[in-house]
């Protein structure tokens, strides 16, 4: 709606029409690998599949890496490996999806060689799960969604020549959410859409410092 030339040209005065073609889904599987620099090196998996009522999508994906020491002249090479998994199944009105994802990391201490630390570690955990139901009809259209998403972080530097006690981090966030709303047509010119949503997060956090015995 509008004039529209200045971005489709001098024919669009009047107005534009955008027609944007469903895409279609086609079963398919992949392998990829890779490698680089520092020893990275990589594996991704996909698999897709339709069948007459349904369809589902599976991914894994995994990726690490020597690397190198994030102190300036540091000899220690800091790893990193993350490691993902997905699912998503559809069938008429409902689907489902869930993804999980671990990231493992050496960390230093910024600066020069002198805070190359070995004992350093850092991880993170997500899981993120949701539910979609959508149902029509020539009365009345409804959606209701569910969403669960997860994350644990874990920071953790065992004693050693910079530090004699142990220190350990960790930090949890949990979120959940859900919603529900519904058309239905009283007549041919009058609609009434009632719903609601209710969402709720919380929140831990928890720093150790003891000594470690093994």
């Amino acid at each position: 709606k509008g004039s529209q030339s200045g971005v489709y040209g001098a024919d669009a005065m009047s107005g534009v029409i955008n027609i944007i073609t469903k895409k279609t889904f086609k079963s398919k599987s992949s392998v990829l690998l890779g490698g680089g620099s520092y020893g990275k090196r990589r594996l991704n998996l996909t698999s897709a599949k339709k069948f007459a009522n349904s369809w589902y999508k599976l991914s894994f994906d995994h990726m690490a890496q020597d690397g190198l020491s994030a102190a300036l002249g540091g000899k220690e090479r800091d790893h990193a490996q993350r490691d993902s998994f997905g699912i998503r199944y559809g069938k008429k009105d409902i689907e489902l999806s869930y993804r999980y994802q671990k990231v493992l990391a050496d960390t230093d201490r910024e600066g020069f060689a002198s805070n190359d630390d070995p004992n350093s570690t850092s991880e993170l955990e997500q899981q993120t799960f949701s539910f979609r139901l959508n149902q029509k009809n020539t009365k009345y259209s409804s959606k209701l969604n569910i969403d669960f998403h997860q994350t644990d972080r874990d920071y953790t530097n065992k004693p050693d020549t910079y530090n004699s006690t142990s220190q350990k981090n960790t930090f949890t966030s949990i979120n959940t959410k859900v919603s529900y709303a519904q058309k239905r047509k009283i007549s041919k010119s009058y609609s009434l859409i009632f719903g609601g949503e209710a969402d709720r997060e919380s929140m831990s956090l928890n720093n150790v410092g003891t000594i470690f015995n093994d």
